[in-house]
């Protein structure tokens, strides 16, 4: 029977420097605002899911939302959204690997060479020393606060609430704010209609080799995900972009990329055996 030493082997790497030295780092608290770390399995996505929400209950640092998944390309899956308490919400990249249980992926294979990576405040601050970014004064501040009224923007909204089987999407505008100035206005705007938000930061994420700024909204009612990506541009306060809204992941998507990948299938029992196993080692 292969599941026994499967399971054994899932288990061991939630005890591995890998993901230890990663936790750590998470440990740091709100400094750190967004990671990744990067794996390959056999396993599939929703096994995972499930080991790392086992993880963090028994750690005393239960998830905040749901996890749910992406994916980047054929059995490339995204473990994505885990946000336990305390800590910043990050993502677990998993790339299908017949030959490994559940190992760290070869940095070579990753976004930059790293197999764990974190952005916390100091890099957002060397991030930001690229721009120079327009004070924020009375004018400046109508133009968001409209923005934040617009079709532009409400169209984010309808695309994460309307469609509730679309798990991302980006609202895109071009701007020469800084968007740490721009964060508080948009979560008075999201809290007007009754939402909660959970967390929101400033980060970035990747593009074809270059980093692109945005800043996340965690909802937790409705628990949806909106993101404001921005282009700097010196010359406008802030306008939607040429393509308003973009980066929109439906489920389809997710699953035309992972069915059909031969993922070992542990057995309910291999899985109830490997969140005991967890609890226990935590204990």
């Amino acid at each position: 029977m292969l599941e026994a030493p499967v399971r054994r082997h899932a288990v061991d790497y939630f005890f591995s420097p890998h993901w230890q030295d990663f936790v750590k780092e998470l440990e740091r608290g709100d400094e750190v605002r967004h990671a990744h770390i990067y794996v390959d399995s056999i396993l599939p996505p929703e096994a995972i899911a499930r080991l790392v929400r086992t993880y963090f209950e028994a750690a005393g640092r239960p998830l905040q939302r749901q996890i749910r998944f992406l994916s980047h390309g054929r059995g490339f899956a995204n473990v994505y959204n885990v946000h336990p308490a305390g800590m910043c919400h990050f993502e677990v990249m998993v790339r299908f690997n017949d030959q490994v249980v559940l190992e760290p992926m070869p940095p070579e294979l990753t976004r930059e060479g790293r197999n764990a990576e974190y952005w916390d405040d100091a890099f957002m601050e060397r991030f930001y020393d690229q721009f120079t970014f327009r004070p924020m004064g009375r004018e400046e501040e109508e133009e968001v606060r409209a923005y934040f009224r617009s079709d532009a923007w409400k169209s984010g909204y309808a695309c994460m609430t309307y469609e509730d089987r679309n798990v991302h999407s980006h609202n895109i505008v071009e701007t020469s704010l800084h968007p740490e100035d721009i964060l508080p206005l948009g979560l008075e705007a999201i809290r007007a209609r009754g939402w909660d938000v959970g967390k929101a930061v400033s980060v970035v994420f990747n593009v074809r080799g270059a980093d692109i700024g945005k800043i996340t909204y965690l909802l937790s009612r409705p628990e949806i995900v909106l993101e404001l990506e921005w282009e700097y541009n010196p010359h406008v306060i802030i306008r939607p972009a040429v393509e308003p809204i973009s980066r929109i992941i439906h489920e389809r998507d997710v699953r035309r990329d992972l069915d059909g990948i031969p993922y070992f299938p542990l057995r309910d029992v291999d899985v109830e055996w490997a969140v005991e196993e967890i609890r226990r080692r935590l204990r």
